[in-house]
């Protein structure tokens, strides 16, 4: 069984995705041997020749090498759409579990095009519980709240089709039941010492929001040196003192953020809701289970119009002169993932001409020389005159998917990390383990992620659903 899918997958994927580029036939390689053949980082560590084509009218995708010194270098893949032209429109899909990008456009043929979105939970082992959203801080779905930021941030809005990148402060307004409430983000606290907290953190305002990126994560290597994510369950509380009561907010099946709980003293765990409000016993009196939540102001952005958002990584340019950046910081990221490190990355940027650009630096992993990129090296090679920049969820989550049209024949395609091989195990029934607890599902696929930037097009643009 699995030689017959070998001789079919592998041979289409050789020929028809050129993200594979192989300079060899996978089929003159003998079945037991190509996976030490797909395990050589040599294998797709490759430049690539510089290249600029039309995918579909109005889609370009362009490629080249870039060289970064001392032989290192990354392949870097544009996919560029005018979102100026009425046909166009972009939305950003977030969903409860993580998908392909290949199922979206598949499912909606109004999507021609996605990028990765932004930061997610993943954790190993077996957490206790995990969050019901499990995208970071602002999540807002098809004009409905789901999630609200516990710290500073920047967050991708779509309005009316268009996206914008807003630099945002965890504050904002909400109303609970029939209470008006300001709010903060609490992931300082959360990730902060305890101990030396002041005891007025809730004075300034009326509640301090925590939520599923208040988690901590570490990373734990077991014996076989496999690094491990792993949540530290013992932290993944609210503060517990007689003064306060925790509000405990989820989506109610109708779609609305409702008050699923209300707990005198604190200490929610952070995945028990969307996002738990913590108040004083006074500000959470008459507060009660069922009480509809509906936030209206974030920092200082109504969020009525908001068809849709996410939170993403930094500004782009914010690597031109600052060494650092306090997302490294984030306990719920288990490292720091904006340091001086090369890793394949991914950016999102609105040129000064109005065209979006999904960009990704692609890398791999096990290679000498094609380890990837750093932001500062990125914020180099962006237009410093876009009108918005900011990165995405990068590593391994790193990749370009569209629809390619070619003489009335239509495949999707992609470009990003290569970190994920197509093999068969050796009993020949499934796709195979090339790493314990590891799944490889090939390089023109690559990791499901649960946040998406969508490019959409509408054969008739009066006629939008």
């Amino acid at each position: 069984m699995a030689r017959h899918l070998y001789e079919k997958l592998n041979r289409k994927a050789a020929t028809r995705n050129p993200d594979l580029r192989l300079d060899f036939d996978p089929m003159t390689v003998p079945y037991e041997q190509l996976h030490e053949v797909l395990r050589d980082p040599l294998t797709f560590a490759k430049r690539i020749e510089r290249f600029s084509r039309e995918v579909q009218p109005g889609i370009q995708v362009t490629g080249e090498t870039i060289e970064l010194g001392d032989g290192h270098f990354t392949n870097r893949y544009d996919l560029i759409v005018d979102t100026n032209d009425p046909l166009f429109s972009t939305r950003i899909i977030s969903m409860p579990s993580a998908t392909h990008a290949r199922n979206l456009l598949r499912r909606d043929k109004k999507i021609k095009a996605t990028v990765n979105g932004g930061f997610y939970f993943l954790a190993d082992g077996k957490p206790s519980k995990v969050p019901s959203e499990p995208t970071f801080n602002l999540n807002i779905r098809g004009g409905k709240v789901l999630g609200l930021p516990a710290t500073d941030t920047v967050g991708l809005l779509s309005v009316d089709g268009k996206l914008t990148a807003e630099v945002i402060r965890a504050q904002g307004k909400m109303r609970v039941g029939e209470k008006k409430i300001r709010w903060r983000g609490g992931q300082h606290i959360a990730h902060g010492d305890r101990s030396t907290e002041s005891e007025t953190y809730l004075l300034d305002q009326n509640a301090v929001l925590f939520n599923s990126s208040c988690c901590t994560l570490e990373y734990e290597v077991p014996g076989d040196n496999t690094s491990l994510r792993m949540v530290q369950e013992h932290l993944n509380k609210t503060p517990t003192r007689q003064d306060v009561t925790d509000v405990v907010v989820r989506t109610s099946p109708d779609g609305t953020l409702r008050v699923h709980s209300v707990l005198p003293g604190g200490g929610s765990d952070f995945f028990d809701g969307n996002f738990v409000l913590q108040m004083s016993n006074d500000v959470a009196r008459d507060i009660k289970t069922g009480d509809e939540v509906e936030p209206t102001l974030l920092d200082n952005i109504e969020i009525y119009g908001i068809e849709s958002a996410i939170t993403v990584g930094p500004l782009v340019h914010h690597f031109l002169e600052n060494e650092g950046h306090s997302v490294n910081a984030d306990k719920s990221l288990g490292n720091s993932p904006f340091g001086r490190v090369r890793f394949a990355r991914s950016v999102a940027y609105e040129d000064n001409d109005g065209k979006l650009h999904f960009t990704v630096f692609d890398a791999v992993p096990r290679s000498t020389y094609m380890k990837g990129i750093t932001p500062h090296e990125i914020a180099r090679l962006i237009p410093t005159d876009a009108r918005w920049a900011v990165f995405l969820d990068g590593g391994q989550s790193s990749r370009i998917t569209y629809e390619n049209v070619q003489n009335d024949e239509v495949d999707i395609r992609s470009f990003g990390n290569k970190a994920y091989l197509r093999l068969h195990t050796a009993d020949e029934t499934s796709l195979g383990i090339m790493e314990p607890n590891q799944r490889y599902i090939g390089p023109g696929i690559g990791r499901p992620v649960p946040s998406y930037i969508a490019i959409e097009k509408y054969i008739d643009s009066s006629n939008r659903d």
